[in-house]
C-alpha cells in the first residue's frame, strides 16, 4: 500500500492527463468554433503532457518531480530537432538533377520587424545560396540589406512598396507576372511566375495574422486557397501560416489547393534558448516538385523565426535540364 503522502501526487497526476486530453480534444473542436484551433498548435505538448502525467502515476513515488522532468525533456526533444538536422543546403558542386528536371533552391524568412541585425540576415543568405529569398516582416534595415544584394539578385520585387506591407522577393532568375496584394485586402501574399524556362512554375510567399485575431486568420486561409486552386501546376507556396500541421486552418488549406505540405520543423520561437517548440512556417507544393532533401531549417540571424529552404527539382517537360541554363543565358 502506497503512504499516504503519495495520494496528493498520484491524484494531481491524474488531473494532468485529463486536462492534456483535454488540451488535445479542444483543438477538434475547431470544426465546430475556428477559436479553438489556437489549441491544435499545442497538439504534440499535450500529447506528452499526457504521457508524463501517465507514466509518472504508475510510479511508487516522486510522481510530480518524475512528471515535470518527463515534460521538460521531451520539450527539449522538440527544441533540439531542428538544431539535429543539417542547416546548411548541400553545397552546388556535384549535385546534378536529373534530365527533365531543374534545381530550384528557395529560402523563406520571416525576419521579424524587431530585427536589428540585418548583416546577420545577409550572412545566412550567403551561406544557404538560395535562386529565390522570400522575405516576411520587412523593416528598414533588412529592406535597405536587400536592395544591396542587387548584384547577385537582380530581380526583386515589388518595386513600389504598398505602406504597410511587409513582403519582398528576389531572385537569381526573371520573375514574371508579379503581384503583389495586401494589407488587409483579402490574402496577403506576393505572387510571381518563373517562365517556360522553368515549366511556368508559379511562386507564392504569404504572411498570415496571427492569433487571437483567429476568425480573421481563417478568412485570410481561406481565401488564399480559393486564389491559389485556380493557379495552374506547378505551384510552390511559401511563407509563415502562423499555423501548425495540427492546425485546422493548414489542413483546409492543403484540402482546398490540393497542395503537398513538405515542412515539418519547428520554427518557433527561436529567440528562447533555441529551441523552437511550433512549426508554423511552411512549403506546399505539387506532387510534381521533388525535395531530394525534404525542407531544412537555417539559424535565426536575429529573428524570433529559423528561415526555412529546401533544393527543389522542378519538372520541365520534354526538355533536358542540362540545356536550360544555356537557352536562358542565350534568351536574355
Amino acid at each position: 500500500m502506497l503512504p499516504k503522502s503519495e495520494s496528493p501526487g498520484r491524484i494531481l497526476c491524474l488531473l494532468g492527463m485529463c486536462l492534456a486530453f483535454a488540451g488535445i480534444g479542444t483543438g477538434h473542436l475547431s470544426q465546430y468554433f475556428i477559436a479553438f484551433d489556437v489549441f491544435s498548435h499545442f497538439t504534440l505538448h499535450f500529447a506528452l503532457a499526457a504521457i508524463a502525467c501517465g507514466w509518472a502515476f504508475l510510479m511508487p513515488k516522486h510522481r510530480l518531480v518524475s512528471a515535470v522532468a518527463m515534460m521538460l525533456a521531451g520539450m527539449l526533444a522538440i527544441g533540439l530537432w531542428p538544431n539535429l538536422q543539417e542547416r546548411v543546403l548541400p553545397p552546388r558542386d556535384g549535385v546534378e538533377a536529373p534530365d527533365g528536371y531543374r534545381e530550384l533552391r528557395v529560402m523563406s524568412f520571416n525576419a521579424w520587424l524587431l530585427n536589428r541585425d540585418p548583416e546577420a540576415i545577409r550572412t545566412q543568405i550567403e551561406l544557404q545560396d538560395p535562386d529565390v529569398v522570400f522575405i516576411a516582416e520587412v523593416n528598414r534595415l533588412t529592406l535597405a540589406m536587400a536592395r544591396s544584394l542587387n548584384q547577385e539578385y537582380p530581380y526583386q520585387y515589388p518595386s513600389l512598396v504598398p505602406r504597410g506591407f511587409r513582403l519582398w522577393i528576389m531572385s537569381r532568375y526573371p520573375l514574371r507576372e508579379v503581384v503583389a496584394r495586401g494589407p488587409w485586402l483579402g490574402p496577403v501574399f506576393l505572387r510571381a511566375s518563373l517562365g517556360p524556362q522553368w515549366g511556368n512554375l508559379t511562386l507564392l510567399g504569404t504572411h498570415t495574422i496571427r492569433p487571437p485575431a483567429v476568425n480573421a486568420q481563417w478568412k485570410q486561409i481561406n481565401a488564399l486557397a480559393k486564389y491559389v486552386r485556380d493557379i495552374p501546376q506547378p505551384r510552390l507556396l511559401i511563407g509563415d501560416f502562423n499555423s501548425t500541421p495540427y492546425s485546422r486552418m493548414t489542413r483546409q488549406f492543403a484540402a482546398v489547393t490540393g497542395l503537398t505540405r513538405r515542412s515539418q520543423l519547428p520554427t518557433w520561437p527561436s529567440n528562447s534558448w533555441r529551441l523552437p517548440q511550433i512549426a508554423i512556417d511552411h512549403m506546399f507544393a505539387d506532387d510534381s516538385l521533388l525535395f531530394p532533401q525534404g525542407v531544412q531549417v537555417g539559424h535565426a540571424a536575429g529573428s524570433d523565426h529559423l528561415p526555412i529552404m529546401a533544393r527543389i527539382l522542378v519538372p520541365v517537360p520534354g526538355r533536358s535540364a542540362g540545356l536550360q541554363p544555356q537557352q536562358e543565358e542565350a534568351a536574355r
